[in-house]
């Protein structure tokens, strides 16, 4: 493929999705891009406890989904 055909093809298909959709979205290119950058099998407990502290923020800042966000969101897939 020529470049730029995938992210115009990525950006049509974003543009289509309701906001919990995005938000669904870009946590799965998070997750790709943070495996990439680091192996998960050598974590240390300084990671680990890092991640926990991450987690809890974006739960304090109201980045999750519920449990019924995530039963509707999955019936689309």
């Amino acid at each position: 493929m020529k470049a730029g055909v995938i992210e115009r093809e990525m950006a049509d298909y974003f543009m289509q999705k309701n906001d919990a959709e995005k938000k669904s979205v870009v946590a799965l290119i998070k997750t790709f891009i943070q495996s990439r950058s680091k192996q998960s099998f050598n974590s240390t407990l300084d990671d680990y406890d890092n991640d926990i502290e991450v987690s809890l923020s974006d739960v304090e800042q109201g980045e999750f989904y519920t449990h019924d966000e995530v039963v509707n969101l999955s019936k689309s897939w």
